[in-house]
C-alpha cells in the first residue's frame, strides 16, 4: 500500500495497523475526554476505543473511503484536527508518501 511500512509509534517493532487517539486514563466513564495524541500503532498497542480507532487499511482502501472517513470525523465536535494532521505528517514521512509528479 505504501513505499515503506509504517512502524508502530509506541513499540517501534511492528507494522502500524491503526490510527488511534492515545488518551490519558479517566476514572469517570460517563465523561469521554478526547484529549491526547493521535498515533499510528500496531494491533498490540492499539488500546481499542470505538470512538478513536481507525483502521489504516480501511482509511486508505479507496479515495472515497478516505473522503468519507474524513468527512464523518469532521462532524465530531471533539476532533482536534491539528493533532490529527501532525500524525498524518509523521505518517507521510514514515511511509515515504510524498507526491511524485
Amino acid at each position: 500500500m505504501f513505499d515503506k511500512k509504517p512502524m508502530c509509534e509506541i513499540c517501534g517493532k511492528k507494522e502500524a495497523t491503526h490510527f488511534t487517539l492515545e488518551r490519558p486514563d479517566t476514572t469517570d466513564n460517563a465523561v469521554i475526554k478526547m484529549e491526547g495524541k493521535w498515533r499510528f500503532v500496531c494491533q498490540d498497542e492499539d488500546g481499542y476505543n470505538e470512538f478513536t480507532h481507525i483502521s489504516i487499511e480501511r482509511f486508505f482502501k479507496t479515495p472515497s473511503a478516505t473522503v468519507d472517513l474524513m468527512a464523518h470525523t469532521h462532524e465530531k465536535d471533539w476532533m482536534n484536527w491539528d493533532n490529527f494532521m501532525d500524525m498524518i505528517h509523521r505518517f507521510r514521512t514514515a511511509t515515504g508518501s510524498f507526491f511524485k509528479s
